[in-house]
């Protein structure tokens, strides 16, 4: 069958644009894959940063020293012998800023009391 040189050059050139989009799209598809591998590869990077902080932490937290801290601020618990002393005007908002003191030596009354009883309970 003869067709004429105009339709040959058609098929011809429709024929190269397809080879031309399917390199592409493959080529495209291709380079999306390797980006979603690189974003999987990232976050996977940080959630084993994350694991490993959360394995610290939980080193930390089941310490006795840690154990001890927690009962002693927020629970207001203390060692047999040991005083405890409650800070008028303290707030739970600055716990954090508040470092823990294990021992004090000075006693601090509940009741109202002048400042001058007060000075002659520690002087005296």
């Amino acid at each position: 069958m003869y067709l004429p040189g105009f339709v040959k050059n058609l098929i011809y050139i429709l024929t190269f644009g397809y080879f031309l989009y399917s390199i592409y799209s493959t080529a495209h598809a291709i380079y999306q894959s390797s980006k979603k591998t690189e974003e999987i590869i990232h976050k996977k990077e940080v959630l084993l940063a994350e694991k490993e902080e959360l394995k610290n932490k939980l080193q930390v937290i089941n310490t006795d020293e840690f154990v001890e801290k927690e009962a002693r601020t927020k629970l207001n618990m203390k060692k047999e012998g040991e005083e405890l002393y409650l800070i008028p005007g303290y707030s739970e908002e600055n716990e954090e800023k508040v470092e823990y003191q294990e021992t004090i030596n000075y006693e601090m009354p509940i009741e109202k009391i002048s400042n001058v009883e007060k000075w002659f309970k520690i002087l005296f």
